[in-house]
């Protein structure tokens, strides 16, 4: 039963499309807020097509080509200052195996409640000006008094990045040198009577780093 519930929740992580509709947030929302939908699934049929091969379809779907309208939800968003402003999120339905997907703007990355520039600018921060976790979420916390900041929040973005990406590439391509080798460890701590978990990382010489570049 759990081997059958993670495939499935696997299936549902290949169900959102990432779309590009232009360089201005403007560009997206003037077709998402549309009165008349079919201007939006008219632009959005050759990225799905793109996209969304069979594996992302019923093994049975009779036609990967076709999609229709399915709903609009909103979604909250929070830039690198101000408020949180609130997208419109459509999905679309396969009109071959009825399955649902989700389109993204390029802005909007999956899993996350930041827009794409503030988490470039969060990442910057912490990785190539080598601020410490809690330093990169104070600079982030001045854009809005009323954000709740962490140094455990940025420590989840970072983490949300491995996952996508190996962390010596992304080292290399923001011009640092992964170091020669590291060792990591999390520790449980008590913090005004609160039970905090603690995240380690430093170099060392007990786990070899296969990246590693010699000067």
């Amino acid at each position: 039963m759990e081997t059958e519930s993670k495939t499935a929740h696997h299936k549902n992580q290949q169900r959102t499309v990432i779309v590009y509709f232009g360089a201005e947030r403007e560009d997206y929302l003037k077709r998402a807020e549309a009165d008349d939908p079919r201007e939006f699934l008219d632009f959005v049929q050759q990225p799905l097509r793109a996209q969304l091969g069979a594996g992302k379809h019923r093994d049975s779907c009779p036609d990967l080509s076709r999609y229709t309208g399915h709903s609009k939800r909103s979604r909250s968003l929070h830039g690198w200052s101000g408020p949180k402003t609130d997208l419109p999120i459509r999905r679309v339905r396969c009109c071959g195996c009825r399955i649902v997907f989700t389109v993204l703007p390029s802005f909007v990355c999956r899993y996350r409640r930041q827009d794409s520039d503030c988490l470039a600018k969060l990442l910057t921060l912490s990785l190539s000006m080598d601020l410490s976790q809690r330093q990169t979420a104070l600079i982030y916390s001045w854009g809005d008094a009323e954000r709740c900041w962490t140094p455990g929040w940025v420590w989840s973005v970072l983490q949300w990045l491995g996952t996508l990406l190996p962390v010596s590439w992304l080292l290399l391509r923001l011009g640092l040198t992964p170091p020669e080798s590291v060792i990591s460890d999390e520790k449980f701590a008590h913090l005004d009577g609160l039970t905090i978990y603690l995240f380690t990382i430093g170099q060392a010489e007990l786990i070899p780093n296969p990246f590693y570049l010699p000067p």
